[in-house]
């Protein structure tokens, strides 16, 4: 009988054998997977072991060639292969080492496709960058989430070790993520929004959007959490769009939670609407467009944005695994030209 060897990497060591070859082998039954290892079709260094055994950093797993044939097509090819390879768009890289990897996040990429086919930022980074360590179960992923307009740092794994410490800093709250967004309304003071989030309602058009309970005022319903966001504004003017004077305010967004659409949601619920956010203005809002503040070059082929969010820095603690405690992600091109045409006072060093 021919059997496949795969020696394990450090990210395996330590886990039961039962549990590596199930998530190696996704599409074998779990009870077909214990008796294989009662047989000694899938053994650890040619001999026979009971499924609960704890995988050592020398250890090499033998797999008989026709359970891999049932298992996964391809198992030790880790790259990503489609029919998109070939147009795949390189994120602009803020850090790399062995465990993390920091992307400037553009604008109009999904972090996770909805099928298969979907060109993704995961997918994308899966393809493009393996990690130094090679492991037969742990797949790099992103550590959190941006909504698909969203620019702006993003954390990628590299390792499971530092999959399990962003992951336990983010539930000891010592990961600040700060965003600059462009809001409709004078914002002239800081404020402290609590709220909380429902994020089973969908809008008129099919698309998916949150709704915003105040909990002083409503019965909460039970999928609703939590949502916490500081506003600081750092500048107001006034524009003319569509034969009107709108006030827009240049604004830093701190966030203490994670909910989908939170800024969006939270900023058009208290009154101030990302400017040109469609699935959240209302009133007097509603119509207004980024591509009618005029500065667009015709020339430029960049895609004009809907609305301009862009999380422009994440603050971590000390740490021994290389991450740095700032990184900073540099603004799109069309957010840096509406701070240089209608905030042009504004210093950079200041928006920090």
């Amino acid at each position: 009988m021919n059997f496949n060897n795969f020696p394990i990497g450090p990210d395996d060591c330590g886990r039961r054998l039962d549990r590596i070859v199930r998530k190696f082998l996704p599409d074998l039954q779990i009870s077909f997977i214990y008796k294989n290892i009662r047989t000694g079709f899938i053994r650890i260094n040619n001999k026979k072991q009971k499924q609960d055994y704890i995988l050592q950093p020398s250890d090499v797993i033998n797999i008989a060639s026709l359970l891999i044939q049932k298992g996964k097509s391809n198992p030790t090819k880790k790259n990503l292969e489609d029919n998109q390879s070939q147009n795949l768009l390189v994120p602009t890289i803020l850090f790399k080492n062995d465990n993390f990897l920091a992307i400037n996040k553009p604008y109009d990429v999904p972090v996770q496709g909805s099928s298969q086919n979907d060109i993704s930022l995961n997918r994308i980074i899966t393809k493009l960058y393996n990690p130094k360590n090679f492991s037969l179960t742990f797949t790099p992923g992103p550590l959190h989430r941006l909504d698909r307009r969203t620019t702006g740092t993003l954390i990628f794994s590299q390792s499971l070790k530092g999959a399990q410490w962003f992951s336990q800093a983010m539930q000891n709250k010592t990961i600040t993520k700060e965003y600059l967004g462009l809001v409709c309304g004078k914002v002239t003071q800081n404020h402290k929004w609590i709220d909380f989030i429902d994020d089973s309602y969908h809008n008129n058009n099919g698309f998916r959007i949150v709704r915003v309970v105040d909990a002083t005022q409503e019965k909460i319903s039970p999928v609703a959490k939590k949502a916490i966001t500081n506003i600081i504004p750092l500048k107001n003017t006034v524009i003319e769009a569509l034969g009107k004077k709108i006030p827009i305010t240049l604004c830093k967004f701190i966030i203490e939670t994670g909910r989908m659409h939170q800024i969006r949601a939270q900023s058009a619920y208290h009154g101030f609407p990302l400017a040109g956010d469609s699935a959240y203005s209302t009133g007097i809002y509603a119509d207004i467009k980024l591509r009618s503040f005029g500065i667009h070059d015709s020339k430029n082929k960049e895609k004009i944005p809907e609305f301009l969010l862009h999380a422009i820095r994440l603050k971590s603690p000390q740490n021994d695994l290389g991450l740095p405690t700032e990184i900073i992600a540099p603004l799109p091109t069309f957010f840096k030209n509406i701070i240089t045409t209608y905030f042009a006072s504004l210093s950079f060093k200041f928006i920090l």
